[in-house]
């Protein structure tokens, strides 16, 4: 039964019509098999001997009788069969696609198999019976051999010894680790942030290279930041020299929404080609990239486990994950950046804090007792940190730049956090915890000044900045 079964599938594509008066041999086969398996019965290993048997080229039984040249018919080889089977697996090709009624022919004599292995009982063995079958209407479809014919064996060979290599799905960490290492113009490269001014995208690269002479790019964090409102306050002071100096073009990009942008600029008086009049003020061009790409593609610090997830039961929180970094988790430099606001410097100057006190003892914000005031002018008259005993001569006096973080952290990132806060999506990519840098290159792309942030509070000395750009 199963011999009949399987001639009845295979007659279609046998190379002669003579063939339907093949005997028993194959249910023999398939007998036998039956007998020396301790296998369950049927087995796929006996599909070959059955398709030889059918396929074989005895004179007596393969010599076509429809063929008007009275020439013989000659089988595909089945070792040429297999040859291109495994040529398949290596290549990972789908057989079907090439070789379409090859595999259907397979799949249907499967399929007849497992239909005869549930219906037949192992201890049965029929005996060999001879038969012949009536002869069918002949199908219209192509021969076995006609199936491969146009097939170069040099390129068959060729596909068989080269080897694939397997598509490897890296992950976004080690594709951007190193890019510290590279310069700004290369490492930039196709990076697209948006400008708030005109709302179009702006490859960080060009920018860098296309300013008359030095251009200058910070790339700081989201808006409610300690590092980003730092790089706004240090901005707004140092801008007419940086300026005077032959920076042509400073631009800075945020980590936010356009909205958020505009109210840290707002918030520190930073001014920006959104905010002047004229473009030919002393500006910064405004920047936004919500997700921080261009930060990464920089090379900027990342914080504490950027890698672990932000939810789930295992995951770790964004907020957790930034109050790691508040003890120097990830980020090496915050404690002692934190440190030395309180302590003070006697040997480097920072005259932006005292501007920037200034600005948050307009705007109303605690502690506001620090300096005293032109009322007129709003010109500083008094700054009581200098009255500090001992101290007060210093280049930078203490607790003088941890009262401006103290005015900072109230009066910006905590009474502005639902203007100024990360989006969820922003959350996600891991801009709670990144850090910041700045790069200033000149007009041939060479790198004149670099920095990335190693922690919270550790942004660039402009101070540092002006030594590398000296005046003109």
């Amino acid at each position: 039964m199963v011999a009949l079964v399987l001639f009845v599938l295979l007659s279609a594509t046998l190379p002669t019509s003579s063939a339907f008066g093949i005997r028993g041999k194959c249910n023999t086969i398939v007998n036998q098999d039956r007998l020396t398996s301790t296998t369950p019965p049927l087995q796929s290993q006996t599909i070959p001997k059955v398709i030889t048997c059918l396929y074989s080229s005895n004179d007596d039984e393969t010599t076509s009788s429809t063929d008007t040249s009275n020439t013989k018919t000659k089988p595909y080889p089945l070792q040429k069969l297999e040859e291109e089977k495994n040529i398949s697996d290596k290549t990972n090709k789908d057989t079907s696609e090439e070789f379409p009624e090859i595999s259907q022919l397979l799949s249907d004599v499967s399929t007849v198999i497992d239909e005869v292995n549930d219906q037949t009982d192992l201890g049965e063995v029929e005996e060999e019976v001879s038969f012949t079958l009536p002869k069918l209407p002949e199908i219209s479809l192509p021969s076995v051999s006609s199936i491969f014919d146009g097939i170069n064996p040099q390129e068959t060979d060729s596909v068989e010894s080269s080897k694939v290599e397997p598509v490897v799905t890296t992950p976004v960490e080690p594709i951007l680790s190193g890019r510290d290492k590279l310069p700004a113009t290369t490492s930039l490269a196709g990076v697209q942030v948006t400008s708030i001014r005109t709302n179009e995208q702006v490859d960080l690269s060009r920018f860098l290279s296309t300013g008359d002479g030095l251009t200058m790019l910070v790339l700081a964090t989201y808006a409610a930041d300690f590092n980003a409102v730092e790089y706004a306050q240090r901005l707004r002071y140092y801008l007419p020299e940086l300026t005077k100096r032959g920076i042509s073009r400073i631009g800075l990009v945020l980590n936010c929404e356009a909205d958020a942008a505009k109210k840290l600029a707002s918030l520190t008086d930073l001014p920006t080609d959104v905010t002047i009049r004229s473009l030919s003020e002393p500006h910064a061009e405004l920047f936004i990239d919500p997700n921080g790409v261009a930060g990464r593609f920089f090379g900027v610090g990342l914080g504490w486990k950027p890698e672990a997830d932000n939810e789930g039961l295992l995951g770790l929180s964004p907020y957790f994950k930034l109050f790691g970094m508040l003890w120097g988790l990830g980020a090496w430099a915050t404690l002692p950046a934190v440190i030395g606001g309180y302590i003070g410097n006697p040997f480097v100057p920072q005259p932006w804090i005292e501007d920037a006190l200034a600005v948050g003892q307009k705007k109303d914000r605690w502690p506001n007792t620090a300096l005293e005031l032109n009322d007129t002018t709003g010109d500083i008259v008094v700054n009581k940190f200098a009255e500090l005993p001992l101290v007060g001569s210093w280049k930078r006096r203490p607790l003088e730049l941890a009262t401006l973080r103290l005015q900072n952290m109230v009066d910006i990132s905590i009474k502005n956090w639902s203007e100024l806060a990360p989006t969820k999506d922003a959350l996600n990519a891991g801009v709670l915890t990144q850090l910041g840098g700045c790069v200033i290159v000149d007009s041939s792309g060479n790198e004149v000044f670099t920095w990335r942030d190693p922690g919270i509070c550790a942004v660039a000395n402009f101070e540092d900045i002006l030594k590398k750009v000296p005046s003109k």
